[in-house]
């Protein structure tokens, strides 16, 4: 059996916009049996600080970042 995992998702959409990435992400890892915790960082009053606590308290295995709109 394989290992259940701690997994937060992190949207950093720059623009309002629905994380609807993060959120097929956050179904298929459920579905697999992992805990999910979603963040959207486009209302962060101090990014930095909030991603701190969130790897604090939730603790994760591993951590998925969502990127949109990225522009070169």
């Amino acid at each position: 059996m394989a290992k259940t995992m701690r997994v937060p998702l992190i949207s950093s959409n720059t623009l309002p916009a629905a994380p609807s990435g993060p959120a097929y992400v956050a179904g298929a890892l459920r579905q697999a049996g992992h805990e999910v915790a979603a963040y959207e960082s486009l209302f962060a009053n101090d990014l930095r600080r909030e991603n701190l606590t969130v790897r604090d308290e939730f603790q994760p295995d591993v951590v998925g970042i969502s990127i949109r709109g990225v522009v070169i």
